[in-house]
């Protein structure tokens, strides 16, 4: 869909809102929280804490993410919660059994952060 599509505006008009999460979706913060998660994950994989990927690989997801936050903030918001959605989903398939099996409080504290901030994305992307 282009900017001049009509069906882009009515699907992603704060009129269109069913709820208050639609709201969020349309929000840069929630991928620019996820950016700083991911720093500070690379921070912990940097101090050796167990449950965080490498720090390069947080790295790249921090960047992957603050990208789709800029997307967002230019007001492409089907593209945005896109990204948002599909590094979400791919960040959780790589680190969540590696921090669900080490049980670091830290670990999974990012694991929730990204979780809910793809379900939020998601929702909105997937017209759920």
């Amino acid at each position: 869909m282009t900017d001049q599509d009509p069906q882009y505006y009515e699907k992603y008009s704060p009129s269109n809102d069913h709820s208050p999460l639609d709201r969020w979706a349309r929000s840069p913060y929630l991928s620019w929280a996820n950016a700083l998660a991911c720093l500070a994950s690379a921070q912990m994989a940097i101090r050796q804490v167990p449950g965080f990927p490498a720090p390069v690989y947080s790295l790249g997801f921090a960047t992957a993410f603050g990208l789709a936050g800029y997307v967002t903030h230019q007001r492409d918001y089907e593209n945005g919660a896109g990204s948002a959605t599909a590094w979400s989903l791919t960040w959780l398939a790589l680190n969540t059994s590696r921090a669900w099996r080490t049980k670091q409080w830290q670990a999974l504290t990012v694991l929730g952060i990204i979780g809910s901030t793809g379900f939020i994305y998601g929702r909105r992307y997937f017209n759920l």
